[in-house]
């Protein structure tokens, strides 16, 4: 994480996780990935669709917008 803000430039890195993965979203919210938004029925496995929670993690200090 560190190397793609400080080598890259990189301001926020952005994932998805299948709503039902819970050991993915505590991990990602303990390194302070955000939950920006649920995409329902995402991925359709066997016939069943499952949702995807969407999470940034912001590397760089937000500006404004004006």
């Amino acid at each position: 994480i560190e190397h793609a803000h400080s080598a890259l430039g990189v301001e926020f890195l952005t994932l998805g996780v299948n709503v039902v993965n819970a050991p993915a979203l505590r991990l990602y919210d303990s390194l302070g990935f955000i939950r920006i938004g649920v995409e329902r029925g995402f991925l359709k496995v066997d016939g069943v669709l499952h949702d995807e929670v969407h999470m940034q993690l912001p590397l760089a200090p937000q500006h404004p917008v004006h």
